[in-house]
C-alpha cells in the first residue's frame, strides 16, 4: 500500500472582500471630504453662522471619517493577513493509494441475553417473611 501527499486548499477566496473593502474605502475618504468640504464652504458664506462652530463641525467630521477610515484599515489588513496565513499553511493529508476500504465488521450477536429482572424473586425469597397474625 502506498500514500500520496496532498494540499488540502481553503475553499474561501477574500480576494473579492478586499477589492471591494478598499473601494468603499477610497470611495467614503474621497465622498467624504468632499461633502465635508463643499458644506464648510457653503456655511462659511453665510454671514450669521458662527465660526468656531463651523471649525468645530469640520474637525467633527474630519475624525470621524478618519476614524471609519481607520476601522476598515484595520479590517483590510486582517483580510490580508488571513489571506498571506492561509497561502503559507497548507495542511497535508495522506491518501491511501489502491487500499482496501477500512470496513469495520461487526461481532456475531450472543445466543442468550439475559433479562434484567430474571432470577431476583428467587434471591428475595429467603428475606421475605411472613407477617404474624
Amino acid at each position: 500500500m502506498t500514500t500520496t501527499t496532498q494540499a488540502v486548499v481553503p475553499a474561501v477566496s477574500t480576494t473579492k472582500p478586499i477589492f471591494f473593502i478598499g473601494l468603499f474605502l477610497c470611495i467614503l475618504s474621497l465622498a467624504g471630504f468632499g461633502i465635508l468640504t463643499e458644506t464648510a464652504r457653503e456655511l462659511s458664506s453665510n454671514p450669521n453662522f458662527d465660526r468656531h462652530l463651523l471649525s468645530v463641525m469640520i474637525t467633527l467630521g474630519l475624525v470621524t471619517i478618519m476614524g471609519v477610515d481607520l476601522m476598515l484599515v484595520w479590517l483590510l489588513s486582517r483580510l490580508v493577513n488571513s489571506m498571506l496565513r492561509a497561502a503559507s499553511y497548507a495542511p497535508t493529508r495522506e491518501i491511501a493509494a489502491h487500499a482496501a476500504p477500512n470496513v469495520r465488521q461487526m461481532n456475531a450477536p450472543r445466543d442468550y441475553v439475559p433479562s434484567v429482572t430474571e432470577q431476583t424473586t428467587r434471591t428475595l425469597e429467603p428475606a421475605y417473611k411472613e407477617p404474624r397474625a
